[in-house]
């Protein structure tokens, strides 16, 4: 519940700065133009539960214009997969041996990348159409 509070604590302060502008601005005929349109982007890769983004947004009808979505729950991008450290591996040995001016082969960077495989498999030319068939039509 601390959590909640923190965001009810965050959306108050956005809404008595919300009202500050107003008040310099000048008056606004229609009062629901008043009404501030309030997003808080929450990150919830923490582990923490995530509170009802409807259920918040209750206290605030009248108040904020945009009261069932105030919040906007997103998860961090997961650490780079092996793949990824391999690709950034390789990338930044090309560029190394740039500026050391050494000639790049590609059989070396093929070599490289087979060297550093575990779990390479050779299909039969059956078990590659089979595959290419089942994964054709996975995407259709």
């Amino acid at each position: 519940m601390e959590v909640e509070a923190f965001l009810h604590a965050k959306v108050e302060q956005m809404l008595i700065d919300a009202e500050t502008e107003f008040d310099r601005i000048g008056p606004i005929l229609d009062e629901r133009l008043r009404q501030p349109l309030i997003r808080l982007r929450v990150d919830y890769s923490g582990g923490f539960e995530i509170v009802s983004p409807q259920r918040f947004g209750q206290e605030y009808i009248g108040r904020i214009a945009n009261s069932s979505d105030i919040l906007l729950f997103h998860k961090r991008k997961a650490s780079p997969t092996p793949r990824r450290q391999f690709i950034k591996g390789m990338l930044s040995d090309i560029q190394r041996a740039e500026n050391d001016q050494e000639d790049v082969q590609v059989p070396d960077l093929v070599r490289k990348l087979l060297e550093k495989q575990e779990n390479l498999e050779i299909l039969p030319v059956s078990g590659l159409n089979r595959y290419s068939f089942i994964r054709g039509n996975q995407s259709v």
